[in-house]
């Protein structure tokens, strides 16, 4: 009885041991139409995004030409909310949104597009789920795209460093 509780047992630990380790798995397309040697732009909501930054130093790294966002966005507290209900009374704190010109701006022949979710992880920084796109500004239509996706938890995660590292090589042609 010991023996059958003890495989059983050990059946069972084997078959989660794949839930514990974190797999990558990406896909990546690119067009024929996409001219590695024009300007690029990232753009993104929040400019205070740090994954923003990083994109636009791997991209940087792998060759690309890229013409910097201009404006600045964030939201600027705008007065207050009193809501009362029957035993308590709260403020809420109004958002206005802000915008910034820094500089004249610039037109890129293409604009890169993301959303992202970041795994738990005590250590690194790791996407659960990263979407970029980068679209022809003439077209409109999309010159390519790039999709990675792992588990939230678990061991071995890729870090957000290679994995954007990954997508600017191979949007460079300069895949290992």
């Amino acid at each position: 009885m010991k023996l059958v509780l003890l495989v059983f047992t050990l059946v069972l630990m084997l078959g989660t041991l794949p839930g514990c380790i974190a797999v990558p798995r990406e896909s990546y397309t690119v067009s024929p139409q996409f001219d590695r040697s024009a300007t690029l732009k990232v753009v993104n909501i929040e400019t205070t995004d740090i994954v923003y930054g990083q994109l636009e130093h791997y991209l940087l790294d792998a060759g690309f030409q890229l013409v910097s966002d201009n404006q600045l966005r964030g939201t600027l507290p705008a007065g207050q909310a009193v809501i009362s209900t029957i035993d308590t009374t709260f403020s809420v704190v109004n958002q206005q949104a802000a915008l910034l010109s820094l500089f004249p701006g610039e037109s890129a022949d293409y604009v890169l597009r993301y959303q992202y979710a970041l795994g738990g992880s005590f250590s690194k920084l790791a996407f659960t789920q990263l979407n970029i796109t980068v679209v022809d500004r003439e077209t409109a239509r999309p010159v390519a795209s790039y999709h990675f996706r792992q588990a939230p938890l678990g061991w071995g995660k890729q870090r957000a460093e290679k994995t954007l590292t990954n997508f600017a090589r191979q949007l460079s042609g300069k895949a290992e």
